[in-house]
């Protein structure tokens, strides 16, 4: 077995000035609307429509141009009424707790945006104008007035405060993954619940998910690991083979998760539907508790937290709460 604080110290290394900035909005509707069982993918649609109205400038039917505010802001993507993005967007939509069924007028909704990279997280303050403004809505739905915009800040003691974001100073506005010592997990037990529909097969991959600590770790350091990548982070790689062997050693106590199926279409990756059009994928709801030891992989627990797993972040899937 590999030692659990070197691990954990390695982890932290290959987190270390990765910029992320968390947004928090609170905004309400000026008309009743109809959030579907998947919110995130409604929101990501609302939200990045008003994006590629305001911001984009690539003047076709795609948004790919790197100096692109849009491109940097929700990544290469579609200019359509649908909400479409690849893979491995800069953005994550954290809709989990916003609710579904109809949205009355003035009940507020609730929703975390994730901006990963430099690119990313440069244009923020023009999307802080975008959003305080009066951003454009999707063509038959109602606009949003986002009242409450803050972001997630650590403490000099490493305590999260959700802080008022102003255009000025969003963009550095970071999250530094490397001192979250938030949530608490404890030593020899943990809970992972999913909130939100988590596929784990990967391309090509048949049969259900199953809740071996082992896959799940992989799953979280091959998403971490891309995304890492593809948002331009230049640091040490995350020490994956000696995660999985901290995650090896842990037992299974009690599954209380459920198979559900959500459409490829919200994975936006390529390959995910073939010439048929999207397939149903399967993926986990609900709890699952191990005990082990669960140092080393204490850093990495606490991104996803933050940061969810898998493609589909983009449109709400695969947040992931831990204790």
């Amino acid at each position: 077995m590999p030692d659990h604080g070197a691990v954990a110290q390695a982890t932290v290394e290959a987190l270390k000035d990765w910029p992320i900035v968390i947004l928090k909005l609170v905004g309400t509707a000026d008309a009743a609307v109809r959030v579907g069982r998947h919110p995130g993918r409604w929101l990501r649609k609302h939200i990045g429509h008003s994006i590629d109205a305001g911001l984009c400038s690539c003047g076709g039917p795609r948004c790919h141009l790197s100096d692109c505010k849009a491109n940097r802001l929700i990544g290469r993507h579609a200019i359509t009424s649908k909400p479409d993005a690849e893979a491995w967007s800069p953005l994550v939509v954290r809709a989990a707790n916003t609710d579904t069924g109809k949205i009355k007028i003035g009940q507020p909704l609730r929703c975390e945006l994730v901006f990963a990279g430099a690119a990313s997280i440069s244009a923020l303050p023009d999307l802080l104008k975008l959003l305080q403004g009066a951003p454009e809505a999707p063509p038959n739905e109602p606009s949003i007035q986002w009242n409450t915009i803050q972001y997630l800040s650590l403490d000099e003691d490493g305590e999260p405060r959700w802080r008022k974001a102003r255009p000025e100073a969003v963009s550095s506005a970071l999250l530094a993954l490397d001192r979250i010592t938030e949530p608490a997990i404890r030593s020899s037990r943990l809970v992972l619940t999913f909130l939100s529909s988590t596929p784990l097969g990967r391309r090509h991959e048949t049969g259900l998910p199953n809740t071996d600590l082992a896959l799940i770790v992989d799953r979280m350091g091959r998403s971490l690991g891309a995304w890492m990548g593809r948002t331009g982070h230049r640091g040490p790689r995350l020490p994956i083979d000696n995660l999985l062997r901290c995650a090896g050693a842990c037992t299974l106590v009690a599954d209380n998760t459920t198979v559900v199926r959500v459409t490829s279409a919200l994975l936006g990756s390529s390959g995910s539907q073939d010439e048929e059009g999207p397939e149903e994928v399967p993926a986990l709801l609900g709890s699952i508790t191990f005990k082990g030891q669960f140092e080393g992989l204490m850093p990495m627990l606490r991104a996803v937290s933050y940061l969810g797993m898998g493609p589909g972040r983009q449109h709400g899937l695969g947040q992931v709460t831990v204790r």
